[in-house]
């Protein structure tokens, strides 16, 4: 079949490189980036739970998936941890000699050991990177489906958990690297496993059962490896002539009917087809197929298209994507651009420029999607601003091009964090206490012009407003509640007042949470992750009720500061977008607690308000306290709930009997008088 560019040719660019470059705020627009090859290093938990959280050892092609697709030239390794730690596939170059390898290796991952040595793993698989050295290309994808458990004292575990997320987190963070965590099952200590991709710019997912660890460890791989794709629309993808290889990730359902593809010239392809220049992979769960030099044209894949597969391309026709960072927060401005190039040149040419449809799309974890055309000034560069993504969770942001001969598509997923971390352990023994633990989680944050108070209510009903004191040297607050009334339920209600490094005004609360005394068996020395709800309207980090926005106002871009006005795109008017992985899976921390406090009956467990009785609270404060409130907002925090249908009201605590009167003794007879003679 001839292969040609059509008015890509005509437009005499048949030598250029097209680059996209999508840059924030912080940074300025670079078209020139140079970056190291991709090193990737899988850490994989072998310890004794994964019998039931893995039972068909689903680990083992999830890790084959990720060694097809690692690039030549690569760094790559594999470690596997329970109590020890073993490099598994020597950390090397990848070439084919090594993919061979590395699958014959990962047949001996199974579930036989002992304990979870999460920090031991990260500092074997980190102990080639040199203090002072940036590896700003290094990528650690850790899957765990437990705690850190590396003795059966609780306070060593403990330590040890402070130990990962203080000197062994830092170390790899300042080296530029980045941790991608994965949960297999809500028993993982998913707080954990938040902080070490926050604090080192990665990911971190949950993965809901082992079917979905081949897609959540892909979705990982993206931000360590973005690839270039082309879109799948139905079950047909286009390729033209500047592309010199294509590989389609078919992923497929047990059961479902074999997949094939048919080239352009209706020639139907099957595993059995034998030809050189098709390399078919094939492992439980997915359909690898990689063509070199495929004839131009229109594509199938027969066979039922999940929304996670994907064809990602190598081409001359080039679209290079700045990294998006895995996390944002609240109020963080993506300034995104893109440019194209010609031998380092910004191309400005109309007639090249006319043809071109650049669309920005973002989608949310419902997979509800808005779409902007992005604008140009008549510069050559395009340009479209992201500002009003508010409701926490994940999203994914994609660049669309339509070329009219050739189609592109680059896409990312960045996670809207909430700044601060609410936790709360259980600590036993002849002084029981719950510790609450606040963390801010951005360095936006203004530690010293921030205050958090929490008010607490003991069982008798009374009140006390305490402020929560900040750990000198660190982002943290912390409070010990312990049973000074007694015996019996206590309520928490936090808040935190503060700023922004900019001067923007946080004010932000969890939900209102419960602890007991004595403190349930089963639940010292566990971590829990609380829910997060804002007291107050916070800009940023809530959306009005009523009504609700339209799909453009709430995570299309903001073209406040466009200088071209482009056409909006009604909601129903949007060709509706597959959500790709399962984004529920990057919820926020306490909704994966909750879905196991009902399941699992684990370790974490939800924090949820409830409804207290209506009666009015008898304030008891502390007047020293109250002078650093500066105002009396925290007064307004309640124990109420949010209404739910017919709620029935907490009876109110009987009052303890009184005593009854002890009878008093009745009084000797006086004796009768003796007859009188």
């Amino acid at each position: 079949m001839v292969r040609t560019l059509g008015s890509f040719v005509r437009l005499s660019l048949s030598a250029h490189a097209l680059v996209f470059l999508i840059s924030f705020s912080v940074s300025a627009l670079s078209f020139a980036e140079e970056t190291s090859a991709p090193d990737v290093r899988l850490v994989i938990d072998i310890s004794g739970s994964m019998k039931k959280n893995d039972p068909q050892n689903l680990r083992i092609p999830a890790v084959n998936l990720l060694t097809e697709l690692v690039p030549d030239g690569s760094e790559a390794g594999v470690w596997t941890f329970g109590q020890w730690v073993n490099n598994l596939v020597r950390f090397q170059v990848v070439d084919d000699a090594w993919r061979a390898m590395a699958k014959e290796k990962a047949k001996e991952i199974n579930s036989v050991a002992l304990r979870t040595n999460i920090g031991a793993a990260l500092e074997k698989a980190s102990e080639n990177l040199e203090a002072g050295q940036q590896y700003p290309n290094t990528h650690f994808i850790l899957l765990t489906d437990g705690m850190v458990d590396i003795d059966k004292e609780p306070a060593k575990n403990t330590a040890e958990r402070e130990r990962i997320l203080g000197p062994v987190l830092a170390r790899i963070a300042q080296t530029g690297a980045h941790v991608h965590t994965v949960s297999l099952s809500k028993n993982a200590d998913k707080p954990l496993m938040d902080k070490l991709a926050i604090g080192s710019g990665g990911q971190s997912a949950l993965a809901e059962s082992s079917d979905d660890l081949s897609r959540v460890f892909l979705q990982a791989f993206d931000q360590a490896v973005p690839q270039e794709q082309v879109p799948i629309e139905g079950n047909a993808f286009v390729i033209d002539s500047s592309i010199e290889e294509f590989t389609a990730l078919v992923f497929k359902k047990e059961g479902a009917k074999p997949v094939r593809l048919v080239s352009p010239d209706l020639e139907t392809i099957e595993p059995s087809s034998g030809r050189e220049d098709v390399h078919w992979y094939s492992d439980a769960g997915y359909e690898l197929i990689t063509v070199s030099q495929p004839d131009e044209g229109e594509w199938v894949i027969d066979a039922e298209v999940d929304p996670d597969s994907r064809v990602t391309i190598v081409s001359n026709l080039q679209m290079d994507v700045t990294s998006l960072p895995s996390n944002i927060f609240a109020g963080d401005v993506l300034d995104v651009k893109a440019g194209f190039l010609n031998e380092g040149e910004l191309i400005e040419d109309e007639d090249f420029l006319s043809i071109l449809e650049v669309d920005l799309v973002v989608t949310n974890e419902e997979g509800k999607s808005g779409k902007r055309a992005m604008a140009t000034a008549g510069d050559g560069v395009f340009s479209e601003t992201i500002s009003k993504l508010k409701t926490e969770g994940a999203y994914r942001i994609a660049v669309d091009v339509d070329g009219k001969t050739f189609k592109r598509r680059f896409e990312q997923v960045v996670n809207l964090r909430p700044p601060f971390d609410f936790e709360l352990s259980a600590k036993g023994g002849e002084q029981p206490q719950h510790q609450l633990v606040v963390t801010a989680l951005t360095d936006d944050i203004d530690i010293d012009g921030t205050s958090v108070f929490a008010k607490v209510k003991a069982p008798d009903g009374t009140s006390l407003i305490k402020a929560v004191e900040q750990v000198k040297g660190t982002k943290q607050w912390r409070l010990a509640v312990t049973p000074e009334a007694g015996d019996g339920t206590y309520k928490v209600a936090v808040k935190v007042k503060g700023r922004k490094t900019a001067g923007e005004d946080v004010n932000l609360s969890p939900k209102v949470f419960e602890v007991e005394f004595p403190i349930p068996l089963g639940e010292a020395n566990m971590i829990v992750a609380v829910e997060e709800e804002a007291a107050e309207p916070v800009e940023g980090l809530d959306e009005p009720a009523e009504p609700e926005p339209a799909l453009e106002e709430s995570i299309a871009p903001n073209l406040a500061e466009s200088n071209v006005e482009p056409e909006l795109v009604p909601e129903e008017e949007l060709e509706p977008e597959e959500s790709g992985v399962d984004y529920v899976l990057w919820g926020s921390i306490a909704g994966g607690v909750a879905s196991l406090l009902a399941l699992l009956g684990t370790v974490f467990y939800f924090l949820r308000k409830k409804k207290a009785a209506q009666e009015p609270d008898d304030e008891v404060i502390n007047d020293s306290i109250m002078d650093q409130l500066n105002d009396t907002s925290i007064e307004d925090v309640d124990f109420d709930a949010e209404p739910e249908p017919e709620p029935e009201p907490e009876p109110e605590p009987e009052p303890e009997p009184e005593p009854e009167p002890e009878p008093e003794p009745e009084p000797e007879p006086e004796p009768e008088p003796e007859p009188e003679p």
